[in-house]
Order: structure tokens, then sequence, then C-alpha cells
């Protein structure tokens, strides 16, 4: 996960998924932020791009860590 494009995909996913998780969560609490920001039409869209954000997220992980941690930029694999 060296190249920009990567850690650009990666940021971007990240995001999505913490926000789905707040969105979630708010949801728990009694709000449902897309019908207030009246956008709820497009729920079923927005379903598919975070579904398919969750699945990249995860591959990425399995990725880093299915590698032995070379594809991060971490240095505790060199010591």
């Amino acid at each position: 996960m060296k190249s920009p494009m990567m850690k650009t995909l990666g940021t971007i996913v990240w995001l999505i998924t913490a926000l789905a998780s707040i969105h979630i969560g708010l949801m728990a609490m009694g709000y449902n932020v897309l019908d207030m920001a009246h956008i709820s039409q497009y729920s079923r869209t927005i379903d598919y791009i975070v579904g398919i954000a969750g699945v990249i997220s995860l591959l990425m992980l399995v990725m880093m860590f299915g590698s032995g941690c070379g594809a991060c930029d971490c240095d505790h694999h060199h010591r």
C-alpha cells in the first residue's frame, strides 16, 4: 500500500466506513441523518457505496497483515 493511489483509496474508504459507523450509532439513538439531510431517496445507492467501501477496507486490512506488515510504512518489522 505504498503507492499514492492505494493510500488515497485507503483514506477515502476509511472515511466512508467511519461516517457509516457514526450514522449507525446515531440511528441507534433515534437520529436518521439521511432523513435529516433530505437524501433518504438515495439510501439504496449509499448502501451500495458503504458496502463496497467496507469490502475494500477489509481486503486492505487482510493484505496489510497477510504480507507480514510489509505493505505499511511502519518500521517495527525491520528491528
